[in-house]
C-alpha cells in the first residue's frame, strides 16, 4: 500500500500561516471522574468577527456513560447536533 500525506497537515509554520484561518473548534469533553454526565464532543466558535466567538455552537454527548465512545450513538437521542 502507498501512504500519502495527511492533506490537513502542514510540513512547516509558513504554509499552515498560508490557509485560510479556522471558524471552529472541536473539543473532546471527557468526563474524567467517572460521574454520571457522558463524554462530551463540543463546537467552539473560533471566528474573532463572529458574535457567539468563544461559545460552544454546537455539542454531541455519547450516549453511554461507559467510557467508550464507539458504543453510542451521536447524541443521546440518537440525532446529530443542530447548528
Amino acid at each position: 500500500m502507498l501512504w500519502k500525506t495527511d492533506p490537513t497537515f502542514y510540513p512547516s509554520p509558513t504554509l499552515a500561516m498560508q490557509v485560510p484561518v479556522e471558524k471552529l473548534a472541536y473539543v473532546a469533553a471527557l468526563n474524567a471522574n467517572g460521574g454520571s454526565q457522558p463524554d462530551t464532543q463540543v463546537v467552539v466558535d473560533v471566528d474573532r468577527e463572529s458574535d457567539k466567538y468563544g461559545q460552544i455552537v454546537g455539542r454531541v454527548d455519547m450516549s453511554n456513560v461507559d467510557g467508550n465512545p464507539r458504543t453510542g450513538n451521536p447524541g443521546t437521542d440518537g440525532a446529530y447536533p443542530k447548528f
